[in-house]
This record gives C-alpha cells, sequence and structure tokens, in this order.
C-alpha cells in the first residue's frame, strides 16, 4: 500500500489493447475497492482522447482517483513499478514483455484468460511460477480476484512481493 494508504492499481499495458470490457472491469474494481486509485500508463495519454474514453467509462469515481501517466524511459519504468501494489493486466490482449518485467520487479498482476495465443501470455507465465490464482476465467472472476486483492489479502502481496523474481529466474521460462 503506496506510503499515504491508498492502495495503487495500475496499467502499463499500450493503449490500443484497453477494450471496452477491461475498461469496464477495471471501472468496476475501482468502485469495488474504494481506498484505492488507478494509474494508467502508455504515451497516448497525452491525447484528450483518451483520457475522455475512459473517464465517461468511469464518470461516477472522483477523477482524483484515476491518474494519467506518459510513457518514460526503460530505466525509469522499473522504478514506476515500485509505486504500484497490483496491475491489472488488458484483456482480450494480455501483456507479454511487460508483464514478465512486472513480475520480475515483484509486482504481483490479474489476468484473464483467453483462449488465443495474445489472450493466454500473462497467464502462462503465471502458471510457470506457480500463481494460477491471479489468473482469472471469466470477467467477473477477473473483478472478484482484483477487488479481493486489493482489500483483503494485502499481508499476501506483500510476501509476494519478495518471492516474484526469484520464483520467475527458477521457472521454465528462464531455465527451460
Amino acid at each position: 500500500v503506496g506510503r499515504d494508504g491508498i492502495f495503487t492499481l495500475a496499467l502499463f499495458g499500450r493503449f490500443e489493447k484497453y477494450s471496452p470490457q477491461s475498461i469496464e472491469a477495471w471501472h468496476k474494481i475501482l468502485l469495488r475497492t474504494p481506498n484505492s486509485r488507478l494509474i494508467l500508463k502508455d504515451q497516448v495519454m497525452r491525447r484528450p482522447y483518451a483520457i475522455k474514453r475512459i473517464r465517461e467509462v468511469m464518470h461516477d469515481v472522483d477523477p482524483k482517483r484515476i491518474l494519467f501517466m506518459q510513457d518514460c524511459p526503460h530505466p525509469e519504468q522499473f522504478l514506476a513499478y515500485q509505486g504500484v501494489d497490483l496491475v491489472l493486466d488488458t484483456f482480450p490482449h494480455t501483456g507479454g514483455v511487460t508483464a514478465l518485467e512486472i513480475i520480475y520487479m515483484g509486482v504481483p498482476i490479474v489476468t484473464l484468460y483467453n483462449g488465443q495465443v495474445g489472450g493466454r501470455t500473462t497467464a502462462a507465465a503465471l502458471h510457470a511460477i506457480g500463481r494460477d490464482n491471479w489468473v482469472a476465467s471469466s470477467i467477473d472472476d477477473y473483478v472478484r480476484k482484483a477487488a479481493k486483492l486489493a482489500e483483503l489479502e494485502r499481508a499476501e502481496l506483500g510476501k509476494a512481493r519478495t518471492e516474484l523474481r526469484d520464483q520467475l529466474l527458477k521457472s521454465p521460462l528462464c531455465t527451460g
């Protein structure tokens, strides 16, 4: 939890991966976790249409709880991960290299499994490190898992942060 006591959720995926269903799921997560904020980080966040698209869906969420950030040089990106409690993966196209970086930096991530190749990359990585409990089988399950982690399982997330890098490095993703 951030220094100010606010649970920080974040998205580091490309804006073009923000499906209407995923934006609505993030909206539901924010509604279920009133002591949280959401960071959306992508270069397109400097464009008014991107911010407008998010704000239209999340019209009933306090605008101060939604932070729009632009991309930064890669070393700074690694530092940005450290200010986050839980990453929400995009869907139906999930993270790839970014998801691996997030795990490497010790940040928990919730994803929605989708049978197509572009929709199961993060789930495969989480499975390889033994974190199947962070893989959702439906949009409702995704919302439920993220909200539960944000509100109920902070101790689990803190412990996970200390274990994730080692789990990744010892997994078939890095040793196989």
